[in-house]
């Protein structure tokens, strides 16, 4: 996985151009909306239309309602931003596919991540994404795999997080994770996962796993990861397995 994320501070102006702060009040989640939103129809359109989430695999979360409903967590409150919209990999289309990869490229330098030119994922297709645009432009998006792990256990495998350099320092990855966790558990995932550095995502709750995970090397060998910079958020209320665990797949 490839992982990208900035401080938090988010200043806006308001109509006296100011600097201020908004933060996000209350505990009650995430949830779809009943009402007229402001959202992305075929993820570059802007339209106004009624989610009701009849589909469950997509749905649209609007910026308002994070903003009511999550404590702590500062947004930009520019209205441009038109909603996190949450897809399985089979709603991308020829356009957004070419969008996802330009997103990728412009926030992965690192050798190996021109594979991102190519194609939409790194080591395998995710299951979902999670995906906010400033205006029509996509700037910021969170993919996630499934994986059932030892005992059953359902996870989350948080994959190619990443926020373009321009609109980096807003938190819109924590918005993204917090829009994925809250549908994870209404969906029954124990855990959410991710491979990154824990100073990175601890405000979204991560902490590092304390054992090592095997995963699959690119064969059907597969190899033990040492302790470090697997983390985990537990959404549920079952513990995550003792000793080293394995993630049927490959790092994601």
């Amino acid at each position: 996985m490839r992982s990208l994320d900035s401080p938090p501070r988010i200043p806006r102006l308001g109509n006296s151009g100011h600097s201020k702060r908004m933060t996000l009040r209350g505990r009650e989640g995430l949830t779809r909306s009943g009402g007229m939103r402001n959202c992305s129809d075929d993820f570059g359109r802007r339209s106004q239309r009624r989610c009701t989430g009849e589909n469950p695999d997509h749905e649209c979360l609007d910026r308002h309602d994070l903003i009511r409903r999550f404590e702590g967590w500062n947004v930009m409150s520019d209205l441009r931003f038109n909603g996190i919209i949450r897809i399985t990999d089979g709603d991308v289309d020829v356009p957004l596919d070419l969008e996802l990869r330009d997103l990728r490229s412009a926030c992965f330098k690192k050798p190996g991540d021109e594979i991102f030119r190519s194609r939409r994922y790194f080591t395998e297709m995710p299951s979902w994404r999670w995906l906010l645009r400033d205006e029509d432009r996509l700037v910021a998006h969170v993919a996630a795999h499934q994986r059932v792990i030892r005992g059953g256990i359902r996870m989350l495998g948080i994959a190619e997080v990443c926020v373009l350099p321009s609109h980096r320092g807003q938190g819109l990855v924590r918005g993204l994770l917090a829009a994925a966790h809250q549908w994870g558990i209404g969906a029954g995932f124990e855990f959410a996962t991710l491979f990154g550095r824990r100073e990175i995502y601890a405000s979204s709750g991560y902490q590092t796993c304390s054992a090592g995970v095997m995963v699959l090397d690119g064969g059907s060998e597969s190899v033990l990861l040492p302790a470090g910079d697997f983390l985990i958020h537990r959404l549920g209320g079952l513990n995550w397995p003792s000793g080293d665990v394995d993630l049927r797949g490959p790092v994601f």
